[in-house]
C-alpha cells in the first residue's frame, strides 16, 4: 500500500485517498472513477489530512489554526473546529470514527504546544491540554484508542509514550520514535511502524497485554 504521510490519507477500502499540497484546500481522489472533489475553505496551508476508518468523513488542519470535517463522498464541508492556538500538525480520527485527536503546534514563543479531542456529533471538546505536566512538546505521531480502551499512543521524536486519555499520564513507554501510528481495525490494538518494524501494541483488561510484540520483515515505508 502506499505510504500514508500527514497531507495523505486513504480511505479504508483503498479506493480513494485526500491529499492536500502548499497550498489552502485539499482533494478527494477517487481512483476508480478518476474523479476529484476539491475541500475549499481554509484561509491557510492545509497541513495534515485524515481519513475516518468508517468512510464517511475527511479531516484537515490547516496553518489557519482550525480543523475542518467534510463528506469524504460530496466534499461538502459538514464541521468545523476552533479555538486552537496554532497551526494544526496533526489530526486523526478516533477508532469509531466519533471522535478527532488534534495537535497544535505553537505560534510564538509565549505560546504551548496543545493537544484538543473534539466529539463530531456535538462539536464540544472533550479535552484540552498544553505542554505542561505530562504532555511533551516533541509530538510527531499521535492516535487515540477506543472507547473501551481510552489511552492515546504518541510518536515522540526520540521516543513514545502511551497515556491516558484525559489525565495525560503515562502508562507505557518505548525506547524508540513511532511513526504512521493509527488504532488497528480491531480496535484493542494500536499500530505504527519503525524502521523495518510493524509494532503492534494489544489491549487487554484495561493495561497493555503481555503480548505487545515487534514483527520484523516489514517495510516501514510500505506500512
Amino acid at each position: 500500500a502506499p505510504e500514508a504521510t500527514p497531507t495523505t490519507a486513504y480511505s479504508p477500502d483503498g479506493k480513494r485517498f485526500v491529499a492536500a499540497g502548499p497550498s489552502c484546500s485539499a482533494q478527494i481522489v477517487d481512483t476508480q472513477l478518476n474523479q476529484t472533489v476539491e475541500l475549499i475553505g481554509h484561509t491557510g496551508e492545509v497541513e495534515c489530512v485524515a481519513y475516518s476508518l468508517d468512510g464517511r468523513f475527511v479531516a484537515t488542519g490547516s496553518s489557519d489554526m482550525t480543523v475542518r470535517l467534510w463528506n469524504a463522498r460530496s466534499g461538502e464541508q459538514v464541521g468545523q473546529f476552533d479555538g486552537h492556538t496554532g497551526k494544526i500538525c496533526f489530526v486523526e480520527f478516533s477508532v469509531e470514527s466519533n471522535q478527532i485527536v488534534v495537535w497544535a503546534r505553537k505560534f510564538i514563543k509565549a505560546d504551548k504546544d496543545a493537544l484538543w479531542i473534539w466529539d463530531i456529533s456535538s462539536g464540544q471538546c472533550m479535552e484540552h491540554r498544553v505542554g505542561d505536566d505530562y504532555l511533551r512538546v516533541d509530538v510527531k505521531a499521535i492516535a487515540a484508542g477506543p472507547k473501551a480502551y481510552p489511552y492515546t499512543l504518541i510518536g515522540h521524536a526520540l521516543d513514545s509514550s502511551v497515556e491516558i486519555a484525559g489525565t495525560g499520564e503515562p502508562v507505557a513507554w518505548l525506547p524508540v520514535a513511532l511513526k504512521n501510528v493509527t488504532t488497528f481495525p480491531a480496535a484493542n490494538m494500536f499500530a505504527a511502524s519503525y524502521a523495518n518494524y510493524l509494532i503492534l501494541l494489544e489491549l487487554a483488561d484495561d493495561r497493555f497485554s503481555d503480548d505487545d510484540r515487534l514483527q520484523p520483515g516489514l517495510d516501514s515505508e510500505n506500512v
